[in-house]
């Protein structure tokens, strides 16, 4: 009797135990436009699956075998495939495997480009309380990174180079994830992407 007892109590606190740590290991990012009335790009991480809303994008990252993630819009097609597992960056490819874009992330900054050298590659460079993004040396942007108190929530702030607040970040991540937000020549999907895989490897 007590044997069975204690067995039902160690299986309730494994299974109270699930649940606490799969809710802790979903996070979430939210972009909010301060140009388009309305305009928020969503980012959901929990375990190995990714979800993305803005506007009526829907993307969903669903983990393959450990290897990769596979992206699929509201239509249900695969628009992208990212190999998991690569310490210094990660690949965003097509269901055929052609590169799109490259990104390499070192201490120092993360490149994005769309070819295996990095040439006439993104910069995103953590400076200070600052992410400084830049292409051949010419100034994008930047992303607060020193959090500021918003309604209850801690956010950060998105710039141009003029200073101008594009988006609000919450939360306040120290990550350059959001700031891929102002890399307007990426194809709005695959920026998505890119910003929802730098927060998943965020700490």
């Amino acid at each position: 009797m007590k044997i069975a007892f204690a067995r039902t109590v160690a299986l309730l606190f494994f299974i109270v135990g699930a649940a606490i740590g799969s809710a802790a290991a979903e996070r979430t990012l939210t972009l909010k436009s301060t140009d388009v009335a309305g305009a928020i790009i969503g980012i959901t991480i929990d375990a190995g699956r990714t979800k993305i809303t803005a506007g009526n994008t829907r993307l969903t990252g669903e983990t393959k075998d450990g290897q990769k993630r596979r992206y699929v819009n509201q239509d249900g097609a695969v628009i992208a495939e990212v190999k998991l597992g690569e310490t210094d960056g990660f690949k965003v490819r097509t269901p055929a495997g052609k590169l799109l874009w490259k990104v390499k992330v070192t201490e120092a900054k993360t490149k994005i480009s769309d070819n295996e050298e990095n040439k006439d590659a993104f910069e995103l460079a953590i400076k200070g309380n600052a992410v400084r993004v830049t292409r051949n040396e010419r100034l994008i942007g930047a992303l607060d990174l020193a959090p500021a108190a918003n309604g209850g929530r801690t956010t950060t702030s998105l710039r141009d180079a003029n200073g101008k607040v594009l988006f609000t970040v919450d939360p306040a991540v120290r990550s350059v994830a959001a700031g891929v937000a102002l890399l307007e020549p990426i194809p709005a999907d695959y920026r998505r992407i890119i910003i929802a895989e730098l927060f998943a490897r965020a700490k």
